[in-house]
């Protein structure tokens, strides 16, 4: 996603739509070299200056819980950033995109039941 679609997603204004940015700080697909956001970029306060009215960047799993439970009641949009570590694994899994949605769908489902 571009850093234009925020401005997009503030004038239409979608109340059903929050986005999950899992920031690792790196390009981890091609190598793990730095991102912009290892080098000072802050992705939620880009999407707050592109008019997005919900932007959170919750520190522990605890706040994680208490942003998507908001979140999920709240209207929106909401652009939720979470700084993440990335431990090095000897083998990367295949990207499997529609598992991958849905193993995330079944978790944050369990959060707000």
């Amino acid at each position: 996603m571009g850093l234009g679609v925020l401005a997009t997603i503030a004038g239409a204004a979608p109340p059903n739509l929050v986005i999950a940015v899992w920031d690792n700080e790196q390009w981890a697909e091609t190598g793990g070299q730095p991102s912009h956001t290892a080098r000072g970029a802050d992705l939620a306060g880009i999407a707050r200056a592109s008019g997005i009215p919900r932007v959170e960047t919750p520190r522990s799993e605890e706040e994680f819980t208490g942003v998507i439970r908001r979140a999920m009641r709240e209207t929106g949009p909401w652009v939720i950033v979470v700084k993440v570590c990335e431990e090095k694994p000897e083998v990367r899994p295949p990207v499997e995109p529609v598992l991958n949605k849905s193993a995330f769908m079944a978790h944050v489902r369990s959060l707000i039941r």
